[in-house]
C-alpha cells in the first residue's frame, strides 16, 4: 500500500531505487576522474572554511578592528554555508549537478579574490561569504557520487569524499598557517581562488552536460524561510557568549527565527514541491542521520578549537609541554587529518561487512575513546595530539556512515536537496561548539596563572566530547527499533 505521507509521484518509488529522476547522463570521464574532482571540490569548500582559525585570534589586529568585531571573518563563512547550502542541493535536484557544482565553485574564486584584495572588515566578511556559499559543492557531490556508483558503492565514495573534506578542515589547518606566516593573508586567498577557477574547467570537463531535469518549480519564498530560519539561529548561536545570552539582540533573533518557523513550516508542508521536504526529512531515520550529523560537527570542532587552544596555551603547570606556535599546534594536530585517510575506507569496509548503524556506532565509540585520553592525559603536546588523532579517526567514520544512511532512505529525485540537509547539520553544528568552547572558557575563569584558562575547563569541554560521543552511539542503536532486520543497510 502507498504511504500516504507521499506526494503522488514518490507513493510507488523506493528511497534506493537507482533509477535517476532527473534525467542524469553518464560522465565524460571515468568514474576515478569524477571522483577525484568532487572530492577536490569539497576539500576545498572544507578548507577555506577553517582556513582562518589559525590565526582566529588575531585576525581583528591585522583588519584593524576589534577581536570581536574580526571574529565575524569566520563567523560569515559558517553562517553563508549553512544558509545556501540547501539552496544549492535544491538547485541541483532541478538545474542539473554540472551546472550547480561550476557555479559554486566561481562563487568561491570570486569570494577568495575579494578577500584576497580586501585591507577592511566588510570587504573581507562580504568574500568569505561567498566562500562559505561554495560549501555547496560537498552535498552536489555527494549526489553525483551516489549516481555514478550506485547505491551498493555509495559508502566508498562517501568514504573518499569525507577523506577530503577532513583533510581540507583538519590538515589544511597547518597549510593555512604556513602560508599565513610566510606569504601573508592575501596570498592564501589568492590561491584558493585560483585552484577554484582551475575546478570550474574540470567540473565542465568531467561531467557530461546536465540532460533533461524535472518540470518543478524552484520554491523560492521557502529558500527565503530557510535562509531566515537559519541566520535567525545560528547568529545568536555564534554571537552570543559576546554579546550575552540575555540581549535584545539575541533574543529577538531567536524570537524572529521561531516566528519564522511557524510560518514556514506549514507553508512548505503545502507546497506540491518544497525546498525542503519536511515529510522526508520528519523521518527517524533521516533525524537520527541528521541529528548525528549534528553532534559529530559539535564534537569534531569542540575538540579542534579546545586542543587548539591548549597547545597554544602558555606552558606553565600543569601545561608544562605547551606554549606551540600558531603553526606548530597546526603541525600536532595534523595527524588528526591523516587518520581520517585510514579511518573513511575502513568505515565504508565495515558498512558493506555489517550495516550503517553499526558502523555509526563504533564510530562514536572510536571518537568517545579519544575523548576520554584528552581527559585523562592533556599534560603534553604529544598527548593532545594522540588523542585528537583517534577523535579524527573517529568523526572520519561518521562523516562516512551518516550520508549513507541519508543515501539508503531517499528517493533519487530529491538525493541533492537531502544531502544539503545532512551538511547544514553538520556546519550548525559547528557554530554550536565555537560559542561552547568560549561559553565554558569564559565560564570557568582562568587558573592560578592569570591570563591561563583554569584546567577545569578543558576538563569540562573533553567531558562534553565524551558525552557526545555516548549519544551519537544511543542514536545509533535505536535505529534497529525503525528496520525490520534490526539495523539500516545499505
Amino acid at each position: 500500500m502507498p504511504d500516504p505521507r507521499l506526494r503522488p509521484d514518490e507513493a510507488t518509488r523506493r528511497p534506493s531505487d537507482t533509477t535517476p529522476t532527473t534525467g542524469f547522463v553518464e560522465p565524460v570521464g571515468s568514474h576515478a576522474s569524477v571522483i577525484l574532482v568532487l572530492c577536490c571540490g569539497g576539500l576545498l569548500a572544507s578548507f577555506l572554511a577553517t582556513a582562518l582559525v589559525p590565526v582566529a585570534g588575531s585576525i581583528g589586529d591585522q583588519l584593524g578592528v576589534s577581536a570581536t568585531s574580526g571574529a565575524w571573518a569566520l563567523t560569515s563563512t559558517f553562517l553563508a554555508a549553512a544558509a545556501s547550502t540547501p539552496i544549492a542541493g535544491r538547485a541541483a535536484d532541478l538545474v542539473g549537478e554540472r551546472r550547480v557544482l561550476t557555479a559554486l565553485v566561481l562563487i568561491m574564486a570570486a569570494g577568495s579574490i575579494i578577500s584576497a584584495v580586501s585591507d577592511d572588515l566588510a570587504p573581507m566578511v562580504a568574500g568569505r561569504t561567498l566562500q562559505g556559499c561554495g560549501a555547496g559543492v560537498i552535498p552536489v557531490g555527494m549526489s553525483v557520487i551516489r549516481r555514478v556508483l550506485g547505491p551498493e558503492r555509495m559508502a566508498t565514495g562517501a568514504s573518499t569524499m569525507s577523506v577530503a573534506v577532513g583533510l581540507g578542515g583538519g590538515a589544511g589547518l597547518p597549510l593555512a598557517a604556513w602560508v599565513i606566516e610566510d606569504f601573508g593573508l592575501s596570498m592564501l586567498f589568492w590561491g584558493a581562488g585560483c585552484v577554484a577557477l582551475l575546478l570550474g574547467v574540470a567540473f565542465r570537463v568531467a561531467l557530461a552536460p546536465d540532460a533533461s531535469r524535472p518540470r518543478e518549480s524552484f520554491d523560492a519564498i521557502g529558500a527565503v524561510g530557510v535562509v531566515v530560519l537559519l541566520l535567525c539561529g545560528l547568529i545568536p548561536v555564534a554571537q552570543g557568549a559576546r554579546w550575552g545570552w540575555t540581549s535584545p539582540p539575541v533574543l529577538g533573533l531567536l524570537g524572529a527565527g521561531a516566528l519564522t518557523a511557524v510560518i514556514w513550516v506549514p507553508y512548505e508542508l503545502r507546497r506540491r514541491w518544497p525546498l525542503v521536504d519536511i515529510r522526508a526529512a520528519r523521518m527517524p531515520v533521516i533525524v537520527v542521520a541528521n541529528l548525528c550529523s549534528a553532534l559529530v560537527g559539535v564534537m569534531y570542532m569542540l575538540g579542534t578549537l579546545t586542543a587548539s587552544h591548549l597547545l597554544q596555551t602558555s606552558a606553565v603547570p600543569p601545561f608544562s609541554g605547551m606554549g606551540q606556535s600558531t603553526l606548530t599546534a597546526g603541525v600536532l594536530l595534523t595527524p588528526g587529518g591523516l587518520s581520517m585517510l585510514v579511518s573513511t575506507p575502513l568505515a565504508a569496509r565495515l558498512i558493506r561487512l555489517t550495516n550503517v548503524s553499526a558502523t555509526l556506532m563504533a564510530a562514536a565509540v572510536v571518537a568517545g575513546t579519544g575523548f576520554v585520553l584528552l581527559l585523562l592525559w592533556h599534560a603534553a603536546a604529544w598527548q593532545v595530539s594522540a588523542a585528537m588523532t583517534v577523535v579524527s579517526a573517529g568523526v572520519g567514520m561518521a562523516m562516512t556512515a551518516t550520508p549513507v544512511m541519508i543515501s539508503s532512505s531517499t528517493a533519487a529525485g530529491r538525493m541533492a536537496a537531502a544531502q544539503a540537509l545532512n551538511v547544514v547539520a553538520r556546519f550548525g553544528g559547528t557554530a554550536v561548539a565555537s560559542a561552547l568552547v568560549v561559553a565554558v572558557l569564559d565560564a570557568f575563569g582562568d587558573g592560578p596563572v592569570p591570563g591561563v584558562p583554569a584546567e577545569s575547563a578543558y576538563c569540562a569541554l573533553f567531558t562534553i566530547g565524551t558525552a557526545l560521543a555516548v549519544v551519537i552511539c544511543g542514536l545509533a542503536a535505536c535505529t534497529r527499533r525503525w528496520t525490520g532486520k534490526g539495523f539500516i543497510t545499505t
